[in-house]
């Protein structure tokens, strides 16, 4: 049947990152779920061959590996939108972490509940430093009533979406060098409203 979710992994020439990101996939209940990897590295053979000698496609219901030239990451992410199969999907690239190993069954528990369109929760950002800063949970009802004016939005590694929504709406805007998941985000909540979840969806590494 059709997954329930696609994580989407971007990588390009980060062993130690992508690395990273595949231990915490792996300590999550992965029923279900599709892996989708973008690999724009200049030595393909690495990250396939990582894939291979730990197994992956075992451990998720679908693994997909998809080779691009290097285009920037919001353009591919575009292709792992593309080619995601999940009726949800998530964006953890190479680096990004679950936070703990119920992440992925806290999101199904809420998804099978209330069906949501998308939902955010937290992130934690680990500084150079090792210093880790949780971020506030964003206050959607307030930002909306200031039109998102202030900028503000989860980051996508806290961020669940429908997959068809986030193909409708036209993904990611490439033309944004740094704030294309932000406009993503806009566009969904003329959509609809979010489901929140106050826990910690994932870890980030400036």
């Amino acid at each position: 049947g059709q997954p329930w979710l696609s994580v989407v992994t971007v990588v390009k020439d980060d062993r130690e990152g992508f690395d990273r990101t595949i231990k915490s996939l792996l300590g999550q209940d992965l029923t279900g779920v599709e892996f989708v990897v973008v690999d724009s590295s200049s030595n393909p053979e690495e990250i396939d061959g990582l894939c291979e000698r730990i197994g992956l496609q075992e451990h998720v219901q679908r693994l997909q590996l998809v080779r691009m030239k290097p285009e920037g990451i919001y353009a591919a992410m575009n292709r792992g939108l593309q080619e995601a199969n999940g009726r949800y999907c998530h964006f953890l690239n190479a680096g990004d972490e679950f936070a703990d190993s119920n992440v992925l069954s806290a999101i199904r528990a809420l998804e099978q509940a209330r069906e949501p369109s998308w939902l955010f929760g937290r992130a934690s950002i680990i500084g150079l430093d090792d210093h880790v800063t949780v971020t506030p949970l964003w206050d959607y009802e307030s930002e909306r009533r200031t039109g998102f004016s202030a900028g503000l939005f989860p980051s996508h590694q806290a961020t669940v979406v429908k997959t068809e929504l986030l193909k409708e709406v036209g993904g990611f805007d490439t033309s944004f060098h740094v704030a294309a998941d932000y406009n993503a985000f806009l566009k969904i909540s003329e959509h609809c409203d979010p489901e929140i979840l106050d826990s910690v969806i994932a870890r980030l590494h400036e």
